[in-house]
C-alpha cells in the first residue's frame, strides 16, 4: 500500500509548520536522489533521534498513526485548557512538548516520503473541563493511557528509528508529563 505525502502546510497551523520544518530539517540532508538518508529530530530537551528511511509494515504504520493521533489529541486538549483558563502550567509547557512529539512521529513519515495523517482532533471534539484541577486529573489519566499506548507499540517488531522515537516519547510522558500533572492535581485538588 502506497501512502502519499501531503504538504505539511495543509495540516499544520503556521507556527507549528515553522517548528516542524526546523524539527525535520530542510536543505542539506538530501542525497543525489533527493531523499533523506537520515534526519535528526528533537524530541525533548537536547535529545535527538536519527530517523531512517526503511520500509514499514502495515502493523508499524498503524502504530505510528495511533500514537500520532494520541499526540494530536493531547495538543488539542491542552490547547482547550489554555483557551479556557489562560496560560496555566503545566499545560503550556506540556503542549509545547506534545508539538515536538507529534513532529517526531511526523518525521518518521516524512523521512519515508509518506503522507502524514491529518489530525482527527479539533477544539470541537475534545473534552472541556470545569476547573484546572479537573483538567490536571484528566491529564494524569491521559498520560497513563499514553504510556500504555507506547508500551503496546513497543511490543511490536519496530525499525530502530521508530523504536527510538517511541521510547523517547514514552519516557517523556512517564518522567516529565505524568509527574507534572500529578503535582498539578494535588495542588489544584
Amino acid at each position: 500500500m502506497v501512502r502519499r505525502r501531503r504538504p505539511l502546510s495543509a495540516m499544520l497551523n503556521p507556527w507549528l509548520l515553522v517548528f516542524a520544518l526546523v524539527a525535520v530539517g530542510c536543505g542539506d540532508d538530501d542525497d543525489e536522489n533527493g531523499t533523506a538518508d537520515e534526519i535528526q529530530v528533537p524530541v525533548d530537551g537536547d535529545e535527538t533521534i536519527d530517523i531512517g528511511d526503511d520500509e514499514l509494515s502495515d502493523e508499524v504504520l498503524d502504530a505510528m498513526e495511533i500514537t500520532l493521533q494520541d499526540e494530536y489529541r493531547a495538543l488539542e486538549v491542552y490547547a482547550a485548557v489554555i483557551e479556557d483558563f489562560g496560560p496555566v502550567q503545566p499545560f503550556v509547557n506540556i503542549r509545547e512538548a506534545e508539538a515536538r512529539h507529534a513532529a517526531a512521529i511526523e518525521a518518521l513519515y516524512e523521512a519515508r516520503d509518506l503522507e502524514v495523517p491529518a489530525s482527527d482532533w479539533s477544539p470541537d471534539n475534545v473534552p472541556r473541563y470545569d476547573s484546572v484541577g479537573e483538567a490536571c486529573e484528566a491529564g494524569v489519566e491521559g498520560e497513563i493511557e499514553n504510556i500504555a499506548l507506547y508500551d503496546e507499540a513497543l511490543a511490536l517488531d519496530l525499525p530502530d528509528d521508530v523504536r527510538d522515537v517511541f521510547e523517547a516519547l514514552r519516557r517523556a510522558s512517564l518522567d516529565s508529563h505524568l509527574p507534572a500533572f500529578e503535582a498539578c492535581a494535588t495542588r489544584e485538588g
